[in-house]
């Protein structure tokens, strides 16, 4: 039996991912509880008064607060399905280093310094993973004994969705920080190419 799910959760089960959706979760619950309603605007009213008290120093955090339920949801899907994926691959400790400091922080604080642009949630973490999902799919589809139509199926999504964030295609809510997408997925490349290229990214060949 326990080959069985050894097999189901893509070889690792996916804990830290599912550790940093936790603490995501949470922080959001607090910020309801700290605005005193669980109304679906409660979150970015706080979160707004957070940021605006702290000043610059709140990039550090912005990568955790949500804006409202719709905005958590989405980000917290996206993070669970590609996070899986690039957890499974790679070492646990890089994995926590690279999807909170380089695509959490990081990829906030370039888009902050560079294009003076402060982002709130997870999506820049969600486009840089989903990146690394786009580059590995399509490196093991580049190994013709290697085309499954699950990888297929992965590569399109990613790079649809990849498309899709940082604005190539589609028109993206208003008030999305799209250069923090778009760091993200900068972030997330370069992560890529470290892992595959000095580390190791498994079952990407």
């Amino acid at each position: 039996m326990s080959s069985v799910f050894h097999q189901l959760s893509w070889n690792q089960w996916p804990t830290r991912t599912l550790g940093v959706a936790a603490v995501v979760a949470l922080v959001y619950l607090g910020q309801l509880l700290a605005a005193g309603s669980f109304a679906s605007t409660a979150a970015y009213r706080w979160a707004t008064e957070f940021q605006r008290g702290i000043g610059a120093g709140s990039v550090v955090f912005s990568w955790v607060l949500h804006s409202s339920h719709e905005h958590i949801l989405s980000n917290l899907v996206v993070f669970l399905l590609s996070g899986w994926w690039v957890e499974s691959r790679i070492e646990g400790r890089r994995y926590i280093q690279g999807a909170a400091g380089w695509l959490g922080i990081g990829a906030n604080v370039a888009a902050l310094v560079v294009f003076s642009e402060a982002g709130r949630g997870l999506s820049g973490v969600t486009t840089g993973l989903v990146a690394m999902v786009a580059l590995g799919t399509l490196q093991r589809l580049s190994n013709p004994n290697r085309v499954e139509w699950i990888t297929i199926s992965q590569a399109i999504i990613a790079l649809f969705w990849l498309s899709f964030s940082v604005g190539a295609i589609g028109l993206l809510p208003i008030g999305t920080a799209v250069w923090v997408h778009r760091c993200g997925a900068v972030f997330g490349l370069v992560w890529y190419m470290a892992e595959r290229y000095w580390c190791g990214f498994q079952k990407s060949s």
